[in-house]
């Protein structure tokens, strides 16, 4: 099945063809991936020697402790054969050290889940479970990170209520103006270069890997951020293969950084959304909903009249209309389907399934979930958890908290929260109706004129759709995190995030 490449800028790849000469070699190695391993007297404990400058001689050793985490780093600096500076890295303090922090786009975390379990990522405390936005979207999961929402809308391609206008992706995204948060970073490549990441993104992973480390090498700020985006472009070209590409480049920038700076630097590697890991074909959502009996237009007028922006090939959509009620039930009808959604007057958002309807309601800080008929969120078992333990009120409501504990690895983590923030100041333009689609299938229109295979996309409130990851030298984070509360458990470990 060939696919439209996704995501973005369709008309600027006609400059591509600019940057094919420069295209083709393949990276060298950042810093050596091979070392050699010795056991330290004690079964438990290791230690790691490389050669960093390929002289045939070890120069660096890292030593981990008993759970597998180097907490030593050695070197033979004048290449004698004895150890001239040795560090402990939990003894530095943190006002001696200088901060790296890595945003990588849309990595599933049980990929590096995996790799960290294969000694992968040892300079790291274990990683922890990031919790994304609903819908599981670049542009407003990293605004929950920095505290920046709402943001314009869930994509840059939206429709305006205010002046009933369908905005033209292509412009909003080059614009930058629904990626507030491109701004706190110091490095982040030009938007219009994204085209480049998802044309040749081994090429441009490379290149901007290569570029957040030297700007953290040729800087003298204590903090230096920077994001990548090819990491997600290689994940939708090659799938687990690719993001296992990605996890290792990444491996050899933090292990550069970390030599470089002699023990002296605490790297923070976090992302933003999930990925399916499922080779995709497309659902034509337009055309269902013209033979459900609607009318897909640029330009609400009737009740039959649905706007369905498109941008990115991904596992939810948004669709406007005057009748919601009428829309959300006619979708979630519809083949490879999953769930629709949509907000009442009075602030409540109803949640259907082939077999079911649900209607969560907030009242402060607590929720309840309400089954009409059926189960659509699957999350009978959990109210009775929550009952059995005294957490329910009289009226069924829970706390948000509680409900995150019961919920952050069901197979829908925190949906409660994320469905209705997704419907209540998450964005600006909030669509009447969001729906999502069966992994193995994507909404959306490409825009490039090259051609892929889709491997893998996101977008939906499944587990694999929204966990992703973070994790950091400093310390040990809480096991499971939402986007927006990772910046204040990096600064209860002392650090001072972007």
């Amino acid at each position: 099945m060939r696919t439209r490449q996704p995501h973005h800028i369709g008309a600027l790849t006609v400059l591509l063809a600019c940057l094919a000469g420069t295209v083709g070699c393949a990276p060298k190695q950042i810093f050596p991936t091979a070392y050699t391993t010795t056991a330290t007297g004690n079964d438990t404990l290791e230690q790691r020697a490389y050669d960093t400058d390929r002289d045939g001689r070890d120069d660096y050793y890292q030593h981990l402790n008993e759970h597998g985490r180097v907490v030593r780093l050695a070197f033979d600096q004048d290449r004698d054969g004895t150890i001239d500076q040795q560090v402990d890295l939990d003894e530095f303090d943190l006002a001696d050290c200088r901060q790296l922090y890595i945003l990588l786009d849309g990595v599933p975390y049980q990929m590096i889940a995996d790799m960290y379990d294969q000694g992968y990522f040892r300079l790291f405390h274990r990683p922890s479970r990031l919790i994304s936005t609903f819908p599981s979207m670049t542009d407003v999961a990293f605004a929950e990170v920095f505290d920046l929402s709402p943001v314009l809308a869930y994509e840059a391609g939206y429709y305006d209520r205010g002046d009933a206008k369908l905005h033209n992706g292509n412009r909003v995204y080059l614009s930058g103006k629904n990626e507030p948060w491109n701004q706190r970073l110091d490095y982040r490549s030009r938007m219009w270069m994204d085209a480049v990441a998802y044309v040749w993104p081994k090429w441009w992973l490379d290149h901007e890997l290569r570029a957040i480390l030297s700007k953290y090498r040729e800087s003298d700020n204590k903090r230096i951020s920077g994001y990548s985006v090819s990491s997600t472009c290689l994940g939708t070209n090659d799938g687990a293969e690719g993001y296992r590409q990605v996890l290792l480049q990444l491996e050899q920038i933090c292990q550069a950084a970390m030599f470089a700076s002699k023990g002296k630097v605490k790297i923070t590697v976090f992302s933003d959304h999930g990925h399916n890991l499922i080779a995709s074909k497309p659902l034509p959502l337009k055309d269902l909903l013209e033979e459900s009996g609607f009318r897909v237009v640029s330009k609400l007028k009737g009740p039959k009249d649905v706007v369905v922006p498109q941008f990115g090939l991904v596992t939810y959509a948004s669709i406007e209309t005057f009748c919601p009620a009428e829309v959300a039930s006619a979708v979630v009808r519809m083949q490879s389907i999953n769930l629709a959604m949509y907000k009442l007057d009075q602030g409540s958002v109803v949640v259907l399934d082939r077999s079911g309807k649900a209607l969560i309601t907030r009242q402060a800080n607590r929720y309840r979930y309400h089954c009409i008929h059926g189960d659509p969120l699957k999350l009978s078992p959990v109210l009775a958890q929550l009952g059995e333990s005294g957490l329910l009120d009289e009226h069924g409501y829970a706390h948000d908290a509680d409900w995150f504990v019961a919920t952050c690895r069901h197979e829908y983590p925190d949906a409660l929260a994320r469905i209705w923030r997704a419907f209540h100041d998450l964005v600006q333009n909030t669509p009447a109706v969001v729906v999502t689609a069966k992994d193995g299938w994507y909404f959306g229109k490409g825009k490039f004129d090259f051609f892929v295979d889709v491997a893998s996309t996101h977008g939906s409130l499944n587990y694999i759709n929204s966990v992703t990851c973070a994790m950091t030298t400093a310390g040990q984070l809480p096991p499971d995190l939402r986007l927006a509360e990772l910046f204040k458990a990096l600064a209860d470990l002392g650090l001072e995030p972007p």
